[in-house]
């Protein structure tokens, strides 16, 4: 077993899916929709939240392949933890879209386990 300064950002999310699989249905779903959003430009997702990341073009390519995994292969992110890792968490731009994902879903559920275990793995002074 890995120590946890040894984690990659994509070993933190399949343990996350792990611990919390309803909670990251409800994650996923929810990384689909603001791609989606940003993708379509509907106004429903916070691009502000996510532009200090990327250029707005930039953002727009990631919320389009976000949008085009979470839609082909949902239901194999939702069951299997490490594809759903490695479809969105490898070392990417791909990923820092993700956990960036992740950081404005929990500002939904701030009082959640899930929350506290999304703060300890990606919201430290190492992943910020």
């Amino acid at each position: 077993m890995k120590r946890f300064d040894q984690l990659t950002i994509a070993d933190k999310a399949q343990q996350l899916h792990e611990w919390f699989p309803n909670e990251t249905k409800e994650l996923i779903a929810f990384i689909q929709g603001t791609a989606k959003n940003i993708a379509n430009d509907t106004g429903k997702a916070d691009p502000e939240a996510l532009l200090h990341l990327f250029s707005s073009k930039q953002l727009k390519l990631l919320a389009v392949e976000a949008g085009k995994l979470t839609d082909t292969f949902y239901d194999l992110m939702v069951n299997n933890s490490k594809f759903f890792a490695e479809q969105l968490f490898s070392e990417n731009n791909l990923a820092n879209f993700s956990v960036d994902c992740i950081k404005q879903f929990v500002r939904i559920r701030p009082d959640s386990t899930f929350a506290e275990a999304v703060q300890l793995f990606f919201m430290t002074d190492k992943n910020k």
